[in-house]
């Protein structure tokens, strides 16, 4: 389930690393879910099938935000994207607005995926979606 944010909710995207960082105006956000896989111990004489807690899936994150720069060549969007494409490992931090409070939600995890901008209304934004798998 998305969840909508308020308004002057940021999220900023960063290599691993600090070598460079990108803040994006985010409208909604849905939340991984991890899981935890179970691996079966069951011998041939079991008469009762035994598992044991195995990996743990961090799952993914997705979250939707809005170009606030339609330049091509600059704007966030073809930021990402590159990101996507050269597999660069990326932290997101989730910042609700306000002066005290701190991120909300920090994954470190890769793009996976990113949706084309919807095009809605003439002074409607132009929203796109991204989503991390999440590995940390």
């Amino acid at each position: 389930m998305a969840y909508v944010l308020p308004s002057g909710t940021t999220a900023t995207l960063t290599d691993v690393g600090g070598a460079s960082s990108i803040t994006l105006n985010v409208t909604s956000i849905t939340g991984a879910t991890r899981s935890q896989a179970m691996a079966e111990i069951t011998g041939l004489g079991d008469s009762v099938l035994k598992r044991i807690p195995a990996r743990i899936d961090p799952g993914t994150v997705s979250f939707e935000c809005y170009l606030d720069d339609t330049a091509t060549a600059t704007n966030h969007l073809t930021v990402i994207k590159a990101r996507q494409t050269n597999k660069t490992q990326t932290v997101l931090n989730l910042d609700l607005p306000g002066s005290t409070i701190d991120d909300l939600l920090d994954y470190t995890g890769y793009i996976m995926e990113v949706t084309d901008p919807q095009i809605a209304l003439g002074d409607d934004v132009l929203r796109f979606t991204v989503t991390m798998q999440v590995s940390a």
